[in-house]
């Protein structure tokens, strides 16, 4: 779990939202000893919590969907997330995606049966986790998601980077130029001393009140025309 840990906090930078889970992460390991079904719970709260992440960003999915009960198994969550994350389209890969929503699915068998939060249990239990299978869950719970957030933080990172070089579709950036008669309008109305039109001061220094203003000079004019035309008729 540390090498998880470690993974996600020199990462921060490029998914910060993994921050969530950090908690998480620390309580599996300090229950480790302590209480041996509370850590295994939090590996089944971390297999969960990534997998669902994963599916939301790369499927595009809405969140409340994966909180349906036919949705929410983590066995189920698991394979889907790593069918997300897979390089190549064979057998191969997804056998380790059936694979891992094995153990998954073993978790979640150990946490249902014996869990103390999820589902408490009234004391003394009749079964407890020993310490030895706490850590190993661990383990293999680490190991899973180091994988997945290796695997998944360069696709982020190439997704972002690409959403930032690319221009919002219909969405137009707005030039000085673009409006001579309004900026005309805006320097008559408001003449200033000196060499600064108000019209270029407005847009360089509150291009919000520009645009705003702008939006208003449209419509007056297209009144306007309105009117003009009524009187033609």
């Amino acid at each position: 779990m540390e090498r998880l840990r470690n993974l996600i906090t020199e990462n921060l930078d490029a998914l910060p939202e993994f921050e969530y889970y950090l908690p998480i992460i620390d309580k599996a390991l300090n229950y480790e000893q302590s209480r041996p079904d509370t850590a295994i719970e939090c590996c089944n709260s971390l297999l969960q919590g990534f997998s669902k992440t994963i599916i939301v960003n790369l499927e595009g999915v809405e969140p409340g969907d994966l909180d349906k009960p036919s949705e929410a198994k983590s066995d189920k969550l698991i394979k889907r997330a790593l069918k997300c994350l897979k390089e190549n389209d064979d057998v191969y890969e997804d056998d380790f995606a059936t694979r891992g929503a094995s153990l998954a699915l073993a978790i979640a068998t150990l946490r249902n049966a014996r869990g103390d939060i999820t589902h408490g249990k009234a004391v003394p239990k009749k079964l407890q986790s020993s310490c030895s299978l706490a850590e190993v869950t661990n383990e293999v719970t680490a190991t899973i998601l180091r994988y997945m957030f290796a695997t998944y933080l360069p696709i982020k990172v190439a997704a972002n980077e690409k959403m930032q070089e690319e221009p919002s579709e219909g969405v137009e950036e707005l030039a000085y130029e673009d409006n001579p008669d309004f900026n005309d309008y805006l320097d008559e109305s408001n003449p200033v001393e000196g060499k600064l039109l108000y019209s270029e001061g407005l847009f360089h220094l509150y291009l919000e009140d520009y645009e705003i203003q702008l939006a208003e000079f449209r419509d007056m004019m297209e009144d306007l025309s309105s009117l003009d035309l009524e009187v033609d008729l």
